[in-house]
């Protein structure tokens, strides 16, 4: 896919703004550009209203008319359009970081943060670096700035690409909730809630969003390369204060001071025939919307990216989902472990533990017999708000937990929604006790996680203490005894690895060694970074 996209984005700066197929793609182009170019042939801090901004260029600036590339956000960094490096091969590729993101100043001054000022800065490094016509590129919230230059500057532009387009805010918006109807129910009902003025937990709402932004943002993880690129040279990154002022917390509602921009308009008055609108055929900038932006431009071009999301340009090689099942016993760390590679990777957690502890609480809270298969099975019918019962984290709860998991009625009740949340586009990491074994044996990565009992009894030990819990050790260690007999010898999807799976035993790691193996085994599991 990245090399289609560099195809399509060489073709439109040459006049001709069509995607074409894979195999016309110019072998000359790199996919892993974020490596190959990582080091700028110049490197300057441009002086606009309000600081200095980071800009960085690589190629001959007089070979050909150069491009230069507008990242999204706001806030966000040049770090997204790294892959696009590779484009100095045939002309100067210059990116930048605007005010208040990445490498350049952040003065953190509300004042700078409006369309015009942002404008106005492309233009004063236009200035700076002494180019007469230049290709713009801009990129969700950058194809704004890139549609505005190009109305108010276009004896400078020698052609515009408009890509993941974003030009209205109440388009956008509408867009996202139409997009979300196509997600699983209870997706939606946490998203709702979300923006109620009772929002539930930060961590569900994250979770939600999450599944949205993997089916609609970003259905490829960035390569190796470009990641190395955003820790090693990239900056300091996003920006997150200055996308909550223009925009907002949510990307279902803006209450920043985009919530009324409008740059449609602004079609009319630049050149349709120099026009690229760009998008991934999964895009949040829907296809239907972009049409008709394309249809208020004349002689515009339209392109889409087969199989990418919104975030194609900053996409690396392309992969299929990838679903990864890491599974182990209580205190093994596989939930910190789980967390950090579904981080890593770009992918969706989830926690299925949780759900079971859910289904336990409610017994408690109901009075009635965990042990007995009906009253678990009723209590497998849990209100969403249950799982942002911070008692669900409890010793107490762990125990109930381990034992309504014990009834087949209750693991077949919970079967389908976790299988539905690992079927999702571009996959998932769960994290669990049958993962590997049952809810996914075709996952393409498992993971077994454990630990020796004594360590695991350290790590939970300190847990309690750090949270007030007045449990000594050995209670402690003997609920963790209690709880892996059952796991283990339940009849029901016992705890146990997968044959297939890698095991990591983590006595002997602390957290972040524990990560940095979990992440090294899925590479190598999957056969290296794709």
């Amino acid at each position: 896919m990245i090399r289609t996209l560099l195809a399509a984005v060489a073709l439109a700066l040459s006049g001709c703004a069509t995607i074409p197929p894979p195999e016309t793609s110019p072998a000359a182009v790199q996919a892993d550009a974020a490596e190959a170019y990582a080091a700028p042939d110049r490197e300057l801090m441009v002086p606009v209203e309000g600081g200095n901004v980071y800009v960085r260029v690589n190629g001959d600036l007089d070979a050909a008319p150069p491009v230069v590339f507008l990242h999204g956000g706001p806030g966000g960094a040049h770090n997204s359009l790294a892959s696009m490096l590779g484009l100095a091969d045939e002309r100067a590729v210059i990116l930048y970081d605007q005010l208040d993101s990445g490498k350049s100043d952040r003065p953190n001054d509300p004042a700078n943060w409006r369309v015009e000022r942002f404008v106005e800065g492309l233009e004063t490094i236009r200035r700076t670096l002494g180019i007469e016509r230049w290709h713009v590129v801009g990129h969700s919230w950058g194809s704004a700035i890139a549609l505005e230059y190009a109305a108010k500057y276009p004896q400078h532009v020698a052609s515009t690409v408009l890509g993941g387009t974003y030009i209205n805010t109440e388009r956008w918006i509408a867009d996202a909730n139409i997009l979300l109807e196509e997600l699983p129910q209870d997706v939606q009902q946490t998203i709702a809630a979300c923006e109620t003025a009772t929002p539930p937990s930060e961590e569900r709402c994250s979770r939600a969003t999450s599944a949205f932004y993997a089916q609609f943002n970003r259905r490829e993880p960035a390569s190796e390369a470009a990641r190395a690129y955003s820790r090693e040279i990239g900056g300091k990154g996003f920006n997150p204060v200055i996308y909550n002022e223009m925009w907002g917390p949510s990307e279902f509602r803006s209450k920043g001071s985009l919530k009324t921009y409008d740059a449609v308009p602004l079609l009319a008055k630049i050149d349709g025939s120099r026009t690229l609108f760009l998008i991934g055929q999964y895009d949040e900038a829907r296809i239907d919307t972009v049409e008709d932006y394309v249809r208020m431009t004349p002689g515009a071009e339209f392109g889409v990216v087969p199989g990418a999301a919104h975030g194609f340009f900053m996409a690396g090689k392309a992969r299929r989902a990838m679903i990864i099942a890491v599974d182990g016993p209580t205190a093994s760390g596989k939930g910190t472990i789980a967390s950090a590679i579904a981080a890593h990777f770009g992918l969706p957690h989830l926690d299925t533990g949780l759900l079971y502890r859910a289904v336990g609480r409610q017994v408690q809270l109901a009075g009635t017999d965990p042990d007995n298969p009906d009253d678990a099975l009723a209590a497998a019918d849990f209100p969403d708000c249950l799982l942002d019962d911070p008692e669900l984290r409890s010793e107490a709860i762990g125990g109930f937990a381990s034992r309504v998991s014990i009834h087949p009625e209750v693991r077949a009740a919970l079967l389908e929604r976790q299988r539905v949340f690992a079927q999702q586009a571009g996959g998932a990491v769960l994290d669990g006790r049958d993962i590997g074994t049952v809810i996914c044996p075709d996952a393409d990565v498992k993971l077994f996680v454990t630990a020796s009992l004594d360590a695991r009894t350290d790590r939970r030990f300190a847990e309690m203490q750090s949270q007030g819990r007045e449990m000594t050790r050995a209670e402690v260690r003997d609920q963790i005894e209690l709880r892996d007999e059952r796991d283990m010898n339940r009849k029901d999807a016992p705890l146990k690895p997968a044959s297939d799976a890698f095991v990591l035993e983590t006595t002997a790691l602390d957290k972040n060694a524990s990560i940095a193996a979990a992440i090294e085994a899925v590479e190598g599991e999957r056969g290296g970074p794709r």
